[in-house]
């Protein structure tokens, strides 16, 4: 399960402001933030929006859509046939049933080891195949995301519908490859109408913090699409795919491990509209 830390164990870099801009990161959260505290904050990065928009723009252009529509859907419960899991995946989930759980290890946020929460629940006004999908309600700075254990996989693709109500300016934080606990993370997040990657890094030796944001894709508002995420270890490599629109990123920081995945709203750095997640596949290898 996804710990909460002594943030005194664990120096925090903060970039707020026009630090972000000279740094070419996003903001880290740190105790004693205006409006959060140890408990609060996540051992993940937060980005107040208060850095100057063309500087940041700047750094991280904006990635419009695709020509290619392949991928994207309309709002409805019965646009798809029912989901159907692919062999050899290692781990499908559409969303069916009635407890939150299901084929995750577990659920980690702020009422954890509970698992009902408002901030994360089972929804039935959108999805892509009959009837339900995840909904996340992101509230500043805290977390509510399901979790799956991933120790000893080199590469790992999640493939998933995602949909967002509308576009925001807070940070949310939404898929998370973890290597390692509170050794390095490679994330997709939702931020300024975008999809970004995320790369982070915290040594083992309390030395320097690294932290990288940029755009990768146009975010999905308003209607679902299908996106595929990948993250090779040995190759250091991150990618996202829409259609036939493919984004790179090449990792910095080499990685230790791999060891949980986590979707649903892993961290965000303020009140956000809601997420939806639908027909979820994840493939390993060693």
């Amino acid at each position: 399960m996804m710990e909460k830390h002594d943030d005194s164990a664990y120096p925090r870099v903060m970039l707020l402001g026009a630090r972000l801009v000279a740094s070419i990161a996003a903001a880290c959260c740190v105790a004693g933030v205006a409006g959060a505290t140890a408990s609060a904050c996540s051992e993940f990065s937060a980005d107040e929006g208060d850095a100057d928009d063309a500087s940041v723009e700047a750094a991280f252009p904006r990635v419009e859509a695709s020509a290619d529509a392949t991928g994207d859907s309309a709002d409805a419960a019965s646009v798809d046939a029912a989901f159907v899991c692919p062999a050899g995946a290692f781990l499908c989930d559409d969303f069916e049933r009635s407890s939150l759980i299901g084929s995750w290890g577990s659920f980690v946020g702020d009422n954890n080891p509970a698992v009902t929460s408002s901030k994360l629940t089972l929804d039935t006004a959108f999805a892509t195949s009959p009837t339900r999908s995840l909904r996340a309600n992101p509230v500043a700075y805290t977390q509510a995301a399901l979790t799956k254990g991933v120790v000893g996989v080199n590469r790992i693709e999640i493939s998933f519908s995602l949909r967002a109500a509308a576009a925001s300016t807070a940070q949310v934080q939404i898929v998370t490859v973890e290597f390692e606990p509170d050794v390095g993370y490679v994330q997709l997040a939702l931020k300024d109408g975008q999809l970004a990657f995320i790369e982070q890094l915290r040594p083992p030796d309390a030395g320097p913090e690294y932290f990288m944001l940029e755009n990768a894709a146009e975010a999905p508002i308003g209607k679902f699409r299908r996106y595929t995420f990948t993250v090779d270890r040995a190759n250091k490599v991150a990618t996202l795919v829409h259609g036939t629109s493919t984004a790179t990123r090449q990792l910095v920081k080499g990685q230790a491990e791999m060891s949980r995945l986590s979707i649903g709203t892993v961290f965000t750095s303020a009140d956000a509209p809601p997420h939806w997640f639908d027909d979820v596949v994840v493939l390993t290898s060693q």
